[in-house]
C-alpha cells in the first residue's frame, strides 16, 4: 500500500513537471515555432521533463481533489507561458523597430508574412529577426534557455505556486524597456531620414523648379538600406546585449517565484 501511495505521488509530480515544461516549450518563440514538427516538440518536452524529474528534491505533493489538481496543472502551464511571454516581448522589439524603420524609409506598405506569429513582418524587421536567431544559436543562447527551463522545473516548488504582485510591476517595467530598446534600434534610421528631409528641403529652396518629389523616395530608400547595411556590425552587438537582458529579466521573474 505504501508503494502504491508513493507511486501516486511520483506520477503526480511528474505530471506537474511535464505540464510546466510543456508551457515553457510550447509558448517559447524559439522552440515552439510551428515550423518545428510536433513530434520533435513533444519529444523535447518529455525528455526535459524526465531529466528535471531526476533533479527535483524528494517531496510529497498532496492534491486532495480533482478540481485542485486541474487548477494546479493550469497554474504550472501558466508559469511556462510567463517565460515564453517574456521572450516574445523581446522579439517584439524587432517588430516595433522594423515598423518604425520601414515607415521612415518609405516602404511601410511592403510586408513579409511570418507563419510563426501569423502577422506580416516589415522588411527591415525580417532582416533583423533573421540576424537575431542566427546570433541566438551561434552564441549558444539556446542551451542557456534549456538550462533556464530545467532550473525553473527543479527549483520552483510544486503545488504551492503563488503569483507575487511584484511580477506585475516587473512586467510593467519590461514594457518600458521594450519601448526604449525599440527606439534605440531604429534611431540611426530615424536620424538619417531626418537629415535627408532637411537636405531635401534646402535643395527645394535653392532650386525651386527641380521636381524633388520624383527622386525623394529613391534617395530615402537607398539611404535607408545603406544605413541598415552599415548597422549590421553594431546591430549584432546590440542584439547580443538584448539577449543578455532577456535572460536577466527571466531570472528576475524566476527569483520572485522562489
Amino acid at each position: 500500500m505504501l508503494d502504491l501511495v508513493t507511486l501516486n505521488y511520483n506520477v503526480t509530480l511528474l505530471l506537474l513537471i511535464f505540464m510546466r515544461m510543456t508551457g515553457c516549450v510550447v509558448f517559447s518563440p524559439i522552440f515552439g515555432r510551428t515550423s518545428i514538427p510536433v513530434v520533435i516538440r513533444v519529444g523535447l518536452t518529455l525528455m526535459l521533463s524526465l531529466f528535471s524529474y531526476q533533479l527535483v528534491p524528494v517531496r510529497t505533493v498532496v492534491l486532495p481533489s480533482f478540481l485542485i489538481f486541474f487548477v494546479t496543472m493550469l497554474r504550472e502551464l501558466l508559469l511556462g507561458f510567463l517565460i515564453g511571454f517574456i521572450i516574445q516581448m523581446f522579439l517584439s522589439v524587432i517588430l516595433i523597430s522594423g515598423e518604425n524603420m520601414d515607415m521612415q524609409i518609405g516602404i511601410s506598405m511592403s510586408k513579409i508574412y511570418d507563419p510563426q506569429s501569423n502577422v506580416s513582418m516589415p522588411i527591415s524587421g525580417s532582416f533583423i529577426n533573421a540576424m537575431f536567431f542566427l546570433l541566438f544559436f551561434a552564441t549558444g543562447a539556446h542551451r542557456t534557455l534549456i538550462q533556464v527551463f530545467v532550473q525553473l522545473c527543479v527549483m520552483v516548488p510544486y503545488g504551492e505556486l503563488a503569483i507575487d504582485r511584484q511580477i506585475f510591476s516587473h512586467l510593467v517595467e519590461l514594457f518600458r524597456l521594450i519601448l526604449i530598446y525599440a527606439v534605440k534600434m531604429s534611431l540611426p534610421i530615424m536620424a538619417s531620414q531626418l537629415i535627408t528631409e532637411f537636405a531635401v528641403g534646402l535643395v527645394m529652396k535653392a532650386v525651386p523648379r527641380l521636381n524633388i518629389f520624383m527622386i525623394n523616395i529613391q534617395i530615402k530608400v537607398l539611404l535607408g538600406f545603406g544605413i541598415l547595411f552599415l548597422m549590421a556590425g553594431p546591430l549584432a552587438s546590440f542584439l547580443e546585449r538584448m539577449i543578455d537582458l532577456m535572460f536577466d529579466q527571466i531570472g528576475g521573474v524566476y527569483r520572485m517565484l522562489m
